[in-house]
C-alpha cells in the first residue's frame, strides 16, 4: 500500500503524543493485578483525517487474566479510524509481572480492482519506573492488497508480546500501558474495501512472589541436591 509507511509514522506519533481529557477513574480487579484507567476518555486524533472514538477497557475475561476492549467503533469503509488507549496496571501484593500479550484480530474485504486496499496497524508501549520496555515480537502492521484479479476477503491478526520477567521489571508494582490501533481502507470509484476488528484484548501474566519461608525451603533443597551429587561423584 502506497500510504502504509506514512500511516505507520502517524500511528507511532499518535501513540507518543496522545493526550487524554480527565474523567472518572475506573478500576478492574484482575487475577493478581488491577487495571486503573480513566473511563470514557476520548484521545486526540493524529490528524483531522482520523476519527478518534471513545476507547477504554470494558471488562475482564472470565478467568480474570485478560482485559477486553470495545471493538464496535473499530471498523471503516473508504476511510481511516484511529483508536487509542492508555492505563496503568498495578500488581496485587504478593504478585509480580511476568509478561503482557496484546492481540488484535479482525476481518477485511476488497473487490477485484487492485487499487482497493485494506490496512491495519498496531503500536503499543509499556513503561515501568520511567523505563520503556520493547516488545519481543511486534507485528507492526499488516497490509491486504488485492493482486489476484478476483475478490478477496479474510482475517487479519496483529500481536505484541512483552517479557517482564527480568529482575528490574519483575520487582515493579506498577506499569503504564498505551496502545494505538489504526484501520484504513481505500476505495476507488468502482470498488469496495472494508476492514473491522472482531477482538482486541491484553493478557496480563503475573506470578506469585515466593515468601521468605519458600525461599529458605528452595535453598535448602538445592543444598541437599548439591550434597547428593557431590557424594555420587566422589563414589
Amino acid at each position: 500500500m502506497k500510504e502504509s509507511g506514512i500511516k505507520l509514522v502517524v500511528l507511532a506519533l499518535a501513540l507518543i503524543g496522545s493526550s487524554a481529557a480527565s474523567a472518572s477513574t475506573t478500576v478492574l480487579n484482575g487475577k493478581g493485578f488491577d487495571i486503573v484507567y480513566t473511563g470514557g476518555t476520548a484521545l486526540a486524533a493524529a490528524s483531522a483525517a482520523f476519527a478518534a472514538p471513545v476507547f477504554s477497557p470494558l471488562s475482564l475475561s472470565t478467568d480474570g487474566k485478560s482485559v477486553i476492549f470495545d471493538t464496535s467503533a473499530l471498523k471503516t469503509s473508504d476511510s481511516d479510524a484511529l483508536s487509542e488507549l492508555s492505563f496503568s496496571i498495578i500488581a496485587d501484593k504478593g504478585y509480580t509481572f511476568s509478561g503482557l500479550s496484546l492481540f488484535a484480530t479482525g476481518t477485511y474485504a476488497v473487490t477485484r480492482d487492485k487499487a482497493n486496499e485494506a490496512y491495519a496497524g498496531l503500536a503499543s508501549s509499556v513503561s515501568i519506573n520511567g523505563s520503556s520496555v520493547k516488545p519481543l515480537a511486534d507485528s507492526a502492521d499488516v497490509t491486504k492488497t488485492l493482486t489476484t484479479g478476483r475478490a478477496e476477503n479474510g482475517n487479519w491478526t496483529l500481536k505484541s508480546n512483552y517479557d517482564l520477567s527480568s529482575v528490574s521489571f519483575a520487582t515493579a508494582s506498577r506499569l503504564d500501558f498505551s496502545s494505538s490501533l489504526l484501520l484504513s481502507s481505500f476505495v476507488n470509484t468502482k470498488g469496495l474495501a472494508t476492514i473491522n476488528t472482531t477482538d482486541y484484548s491484553l493478557q496480563v501474566a503475573t506470578a506469585p512472589v515466593p515468601e521468605p519461608e519458600q525461599w529458605m525451603m528452595m535453598l535448602a533443597g538445592i543444598g541437599m541436591l548439591g550434597t547428593i551429587i557431590g557424594r555420587r561423584s566422589r563414589g
